[in-house]
């Protein structure tokens, strides 16, 4: 099971410690942006300090009531095929730490099923998904809106392009569907150069500019697909936090991170 990385050791963790730290922690925080929100992305929340710019980036949220469900995307476990995986609707995702339905309405997912795509479509277990990187951020975004009692819908992808990734999420944006990307951007680089490509990437980004290279995020063509649907419904970014790992004396090991939310004009 991958738990958020909060500061605490895996064999102290509980839901009633995570609940408290998240209660502390998001009174660190300001609401930047608070309009109509379509879409997220912020960072794994595999540590402290990720975790924290995803009690920021969800902190941007102030209504709940346009959203039928949550879908939470990111990318599959190294080992999977070739392909989107589609969680098991007729599961709840359980665990120690949290629990929520994953229904997805029959005809939404039909709908998906019968694209025309260059992948296949999988439907996957709670324990294909708590493998895959996106089952950090599950127990804090669970957590965070529980009160609103909506699906989240977990979807992972491996290898799949741009255009297939658009017409699913455009799909589940048309019928009221929060969508947040969980993922990163540069990695194993010195700090001036992390720092240098993520300018190019979060400038893109603002730009609504959906060329975004692997080496640029580790989930780019996702992104590319939510900046692309931005560009498609007027929907405006703006930058919530930007991180890194790094210092001036780190030679090749930093990684860059940033939390941007779209919303619409």
């Amino acid at each position: 099971m991958k738990l958020p990385n909060i500061g605490i050791k895996n064999s102290d963790f509980s839901r009633e410690n995570m609940e408290k730290w998240i209660a502390e922690k998001i009174t660190l925080f300001n609401v930047v942006e608070s309009n109509n929100i379509r879409a997220l992305f912020m960072p794994v929340a595999n540590s402290e300090m990720c975790s924290l710019m995803v009690v920021q980036t969800i902190k941007q949220l102030t209504r709940f009531d346009r959203y039928k469900r949550i879908v939470i995307i990111g990318s599959a476990c190294s080992k999977a095929a070739t392909g989107i995986y589609l969680p098991n609707s007729n599961e709840t995702f359980r665990n120690e730490i949290t629990e929520f339905s994953m229904m997805l309405e029959p005809e939404i997912e039909n709908t998906i099923k019968e694209f025309d795509l260059d992948v296949r479509i999988w439907n996957v277990s709670t324990d294909f998904i708590e493998q895959c990187d996106l089952a950090y951020n599950l127990p804090i975004i669970a957590e965070m809106t529980a009160e609103y009692m909506l699906p989240i819908i977990p979807i992972t992808y491996s290898r799949a392009e741009k255009a297939d990734l658009l017409k699913i999420v455009d799909l589940l944006v048309r019928n009221d569907s929060l969508i947040i990307l969980c993922g990163g951007l540069s990695h194993s680089l010195s700090i001036q150069e992390s720092k240098s490509l993520d300018s190019e990437t979060i400038s893109k980004v603002i730009a609504l500019d959906s060329s975004i290279r692997n080496i640029q995020s580790s989930c780019y063509e996702a992104l590319n697909s939510i900046v692309q649907l931005a560009e498609n419904h007027y929907w405006r970014p703006r930058l919530i936090s930007y991180q890194t790992t790094g210092s001036k004396y780190n030679i090749k090991n930093t990684a860059g991170y940033a939390s941007v939310v779209f919303f619409n004009q």
